[in-house]
């Protein structure tokens, strides 16, 4: 047992009885567990979309890509992200809302009947049991590495807390824990990428890495990767225009403008903490000098250090990263250092749950 254990461990129960009261919401009822009965008004709508992309593949995977690759490489998946938020919002977000539907294969069902609609739920089930996957994987990880547990314990006690509370509330629990987790990440990784501009200097920061860490090659050249560069921004650009998450969000606001708008929101603030999270990336490629292999666990612990800014706990650099990695610390381990991984559980552990997203594609539909 560390330092952080009773942090994290209140942390988590405050997630779970958050989720748990919301059952009292749902009183029995399918509509209000699914779409909470639609009557989320604007800045929900906004914050729970943000919510689903601001996550652990978003913030961590991000930061890991730009380590390992580039800047403009980690940016490409909250840029993919808020411009699918964007063409929802734009294109879809309102004549969908206005069709008062409970799940997205409910609108296969209405379009093209039941065999499709089958077929959808069999597709999106699949996909999302990949993507929660990948979200209560990035959770266990930062989770043990502050907690000083194994992965295995980490990553059963995280999926075990999240599915208790999206079981007991649905849409509702989602929405009341999102303020409590994504605006948490939202001051932690912005004020991270202030302190580290600040401390380091921009400038400073993009002369410690290589020069195609921050030019354009990465998504000019393709021998450099911009081919899956694009094509992973496309596919999140244009694909998760029907995903779950987004959809169901959609469907529980109150009208269609309120859909619209908060689709706009949510999309201009997951680019904005994308930003945030590249200085990050681009602050771990500078500081830290080792192999690629452990990118995964300089990653944690990196975004750890940074993140608690946000708190209003000033630190130095990745000396966690560097002392974890069996490296020599670049500074002193400080009570502040500490500290600093208990901010990410706060910024980004619970900020994945879609779970949530992923119930409503086994709701039956109304026939």
């Amino acid at each position: 047992m560390t330092i952080m254990f009773w942090p994290v461990v209140v942390f988590m129960a405050i997630s779970l009885a958050i989720g748990l009261y919301t059952y009292t919401k749902v009183r029995g009822s399918g509509a209000r567990f699914a779409v909470c009965d639609k009557s989320l008004p604007l800045i929900v709508v906004g914050t729970t979309l943000m919510a689903q992309a601001v996550d652990g593949n978003s913030t961590l995977g991000a930061v890991s890509i730009t380590y390992g690759s580039s800047v403009w490489a980690g940016l490409m998946i909250s840029l993919g992200l808020g411009i699918s938020l964007f063409v929802v919002g734009r294109f879809l977000a309102a004549p969908l809302n206005r069709m008062n539907l409970l799940t997205l294969p409910e609108f296969f069902y209405r379009r093209y009947g039941k065999r499709t609609e089958l077929l959808v739920s069999m597709l999106t089930i699949v996909s999302f049991t990949v993507l929660i996957a990948g979200n209560l994987s990035a959770v266990a990880w930062v989770l043990s590495v502050v907690s000083g547990t194994s992965y295995l314990p980490a990553l059963v006690v995280t999926t075990l807390v999240i599915v208790t509370y999206t079981i007991a509330g649905g849409l509702y629990s989602a929405v009341w824990t999102d303020f409590l987790q994504v605006y948490a990440a939202l001051v932690g990784f912005a004020a991270a990428a202030v302190w580290l501009i600040a401390t380091r200097g921009f400038d400073a920061m993009v002369a410690a890495v290589p020069a195609a860490t921050v030019d354009f090659s990465t998504v000019l050249s393709r021998d450099n990767g911009a081919l899956v560069n694009w094509a992973g921004m496309i596919a999140l650009g244009l694909g998760n225009t029907m995903a779950l998450d987004f959809m169901e969000r959609v469907f529980a606001a109150k009208d269609g403008q309120t859909a619209k708008r908060g689709c706009y929101y949510s999309g201009t603030m997951t680019i904005f903490v994308g930003a945030c999270v590249a200085i990050v990336g681009l602050a771990a490629a500078g500081l830290v000098a080792v192999a690629a292999t452990v990118v995964g666990l300089v990653t944690a612990t990196v975004v750890a250090e940074a993140a608690v800014v946000g708190a209003g706990v000033v630190a130095p650099g990745v000396t966690c990263a560097a002392t974890a990695l069996g490296a020599p610390p670049t500074h002193p381990l400080t009570p502040s250092v500490r500290l600093l991984r208990v901010y990410i559980v706060f910024a980004n552990c619970f900020t994945s749950s879609r779970v949530t997203a992923l119930m409503p594609a086994i709701v039956p539909s109304a026939t």
